[in-house]
């Protein structure tokens, strides 16, 4: 009775208002949030995060690059979203395209969209008494085949790149941790970067934190890499580290060429490196350091050069598209049909919303193409991606390591652990 009586009370609930308004991400710029109200009275709040480093491929994030542009642009149709039903995700979020006519989002801004189509289904949940993993598996990835599990988490220990004001090529220097409980792995994580703070500090090497609280550092590349390593492996058996290149911030397109170390050894500086040098080279570093995670380790457009590493290091760790695929569902079927990954960055806002990301989930779910949910350098305490990465059974989540931002995430995981575990007992 109780379930007929739910199911009843959803297919009546209709949209009543959709507000948006500027926000701060954590990087002081401006975002938006979204308030989805229905006819019963319940709300729901989202909040979109916005990048540094973005992908030629994906949403424009605000038309104009100004937040103020996304709400006016939206308030003139937001009436054809009223009076629909929550539970019709893919409705609206047709709509939603069909609203803003263009094939990047750039009328109405990705984020406007991604902040009301995660309200949208936050307030469905709310609707069916549910909790939004538990609602986005029952309804979507459930009948995907996906069995849902508490990710590892993967955290920003060194920075570099856009991210930074350093000499490294490379964007970061992650920490992949996943063998306990969420807040175990949070906080050996968090130790270890304590570790590498204190080294740093104690060779005057730091330069302090960057946009996402990693460190920043006087060192080079390599000279990074070593010493994550090293602090990893005395902190805990179990943590292996992981790269995020985004090597298309490094590569020059004029003579296809990469910006980076001219040779394995620590603090060696950087060089134009020929494309063929700059594979091997990262492919030795990926082999030397035993890494769990490799991603971006190519320009988006050398889709050739992903799967020549992903041949030969695929069997070892994960070769992961970010920048590559955007999230977009056509840009990974172009990687399948290479063999170029065996994972994928989900980022809601690259594509708009969330019936896009389940099409790009499916897609990667059916050709064993693991997913990593994962914040952006500007992020808010929105902390929807632990949701998703429970619902889309990810390896991972990307969500940092310290930061009111970043933990938001972390303890909203152990929070859904915790829900998990008294369900089976």
């Amino acid at each position: 009775m109780l379930n007929d009586w739910l199911i009843f009370r959803v297919d009546k609930m209709e949209i009543k208002d959709i507000k948006l308004r500027v926000i701060l991400d954590s990087r002081g710029k401006e975002t938006l949030a979204a308030e989805v109200s229905d006819s019963e009275g319940n709300k729901a709040e989202a909040m979109a995060p916005s990048g540094t480093s973005r992908s030629e491929y994906e949403a424009m994030p605000f038309p104009e690059n100004n937040a103020k542009n996304a709400i006016d642009a939206f308030e003139t149709y937001k009436s054809k979203l009223i009076g629909m039903e929550p539970s019709n995700q893919k409705g609206i979020d047709m709509l939603l395209h069909e609203i803003d006519g263009t094939s990047n989002f750039s009328k109405i801004g990705g984020n406007a969209s991604t902040a009301i189509s995660v309200a949208v289904a936050r307030l469905a949940a709310i609707e069916a008494g549910m909790e939004l993993y538990q609602y986005i598996y029952e309804n979507f990835t459930k009948n995907m085949g996906i069995e849902k599990k508490i990710p590892g988490l993967l955290g920003n220990a060194i920075g570099g790149g856009v991210h930074s004001n350093n000499k490294m090529s490379i964007q970061e220097v992650l920490l992949a941790t996943k063998d306990g409980k969420v807040l175990e792995n949070a906080k050996t994580n968090i130790a270890i970067h304590g570790s590498i703070g204190d080294y740093l500090k104690s060779k005057d090497l730091a330069v302090g934190l960057n946009i996402e609280n990693a460190w920043n550092t006087k060192l080079d590349d390599v000279a990074a890499i070593e010493l994550a390593s090293a602090q990893a492996g005395s902190k805990s058996a179990s943590t292996k580290l992981g790269l995020d290149c985004a090597a298309s911030e490094f590569y020059n397109s004029n003579a296809n060429t990469y910006l980076f170390e001219q040779s394995m050894s620590a603090s060696s500086g950087k060089k134009e490196l020929s494309r063929d040098t700059y594979l091997q080279t990262i492919e030795q570093i990926a082999e030397k350091y035993n890494l769990a995670y490799l991603e971006d380790p190519m320009d988006s457009n050398d889709i050739d050069g992903f799967a020549e590493i992903n041949r030969k290091l695929g069997g070892k760790m994960l070769i992961v598209g970010d920048d590559l695929y955007a999230t977009n569902k056509e840009r990974l079927a172009k990687g399948i049909s290479k063999k170029a990954t065996n994972a994928i960055l989900i980022k809601v806002n690259q594509v708009g919303t969330l019936t896009d990301v389940f099409d790009t989930v499916e897609l990667a779910h059916k050709n064993n193409i693991q997913t990593i949910v994962s914040h952006r350098s500007g992020e808010t305490t929105d902390p929807f991606m632990a949701h998703l990465g429970v619902a889309f059974g990810s390896a991972y989540i990307k969500c940092g390591i310290l930061g009111g931002e970043r933990i938001a995430k972390i303890n909203e995981l152990a929070r859904i652990e915790s829900i998990e575990k008294s369900r089976k007992s």
